[in-house]
């Protein structure tokens, strides 16, 4: 077992969240656990608490980092892309990354924890980007916020289809072209 000493806070951290990102990508959400996490970085589970509140806060951690890779992922290279653009970035990141980005979705606080201001802050700037996008691609809407998060469900709905493979029984296995055909859609009903 490790000590304490052995290692900086940031270390920890850093461990502490990797570790999980690992655990999370080889099982899925259901089979993290605290003890699970503590045993793969070789300290006790009161080190973890040490570092992080409970296990939701490194949950809300390592979402964090995944809100942050997406935002990197929408924005580079170009950060004024369209939203045919970005959706298909957010796509991808979801085919590549599909244990972190259902995570984001599937972890839920225990109802005495509420959402921190930085996590919400994160979530803000993803939507500002969408409705920067929308606000570009539409200048006729009168709502950039609602039709962006309207959208946004579409392709999040088009995305969770198409990483579980229904899209297949439906006759429309490329997500890709319902993204396009849903963003036309928008396109003929704005202008």
């Amino acid at each position: 077992m490790g000590r304490r000493s052995d290692h900086t806070s940031e270390e920890l951290h850093q461990m502490i969240l990797d570790a999980t990102e690992q655990l999370i990508s080889d099982g899925g959400l259901h089979n993290l656990s605290a003890r699970k996490i503590s045993r793969t970085i070789g300290y006790t589970v009161g080190t973890l608490y040490n570092v992080f509140e409970h296990l939701d806060d490194i949950l809300l951690h390592v979402n964090a980092r995944t809100l942050d890779a997406i935002y990197e992922a929408m924005t580079v290279p170009n950060s004024s892309a369209g939203l045919q653009d970005m959706s298909k970035k957010y796509l991808l990141f979801a085919q590549e990354n599909p244990q972190k980005w259902h995570i984001l979705f599937e972890h839920r606080l225990k109802p005495e924890h509420s959402l921190p201001i930085w996590y919400q802050q994160k979530i803000d700037r993803l939507f500002g980007l969408v409705e920067q996008a929308v606000s570009r691609d539409f200048p006729n809407c009168s709502d950039a916020s609602l039709t962006g998060r309207t959208i946004w469900a579409g392709i999040h709905g088009i995305c969770t289809l198409g990483l579980s493979n229904t899209l297949e029984r439906t006759g429309s296995p490329d997500p890709s072209l319902l993204i396009d055909r849903l963003l036309l859609a928008f396109e003929i009903n704005i202008e």
